[in-house]
């Protein structure tokens, strides 16, 4: 990344992460089922590889980042008032990404969106999903 004024210097080669690592758990009974995942992303140097180049932020090191998200689901083999037709299982989930409310680390470089870019503005999202199998 080229930021006026730094001098240059060779990115060849050069991987913001070198830690990434992802890990769950899943629970299942019955017609439920509940996951939790965690997201475990390393600490980096948010212009070169040896963090020697400080942003407009004042470092150059930019913290590591975990990330969790929760989901529960409710599977219906049978629906009712669906037995002669196609559909036959429907399955309702209801997820938390980001449940901890976690910020994304702050991520000021040139042409950057001002957090980095692993984590999400959007804080804690809920979703709840349906989906039916033919």
């Amino acid at each position: 990344m080229y930021l006026p004024g730094a001098p240059e210097s060779d990115a060849v080669g050069y991987s913001k992460l070198q830690w990434r690592s992802t890990a769950g758990l899943a629970w299942e009974r019955g017609p439920w089922s509940v996951d939790w995942t965690a997201q475990y992303l390393d600490g980096y140097c948010a212009i070169d590889a040896d963090c020697s180049l400080y942003p407009p932020q004042g470092s150059g090191a930019i913290p590591s980042q975990t990330y969790h998200d929760a989901v529960a689901s409710w599977r219906i083999d049978e629906v009712p008032g669906f037995a002669r037709a196609s559909l036959r299982r429907l399955t309702i989930s209801a997820g938390i990404q980001n449940v901890f409310d976690r910020k994304p680390p702050v991520e000021i470089v040139t042409e950057a969106l001002g957090y980095s870019s692993y984590g999400g503005p959007r804080l804690r999202r809920f979703n709840l999903s349906f989906r039916a199998s033919f």
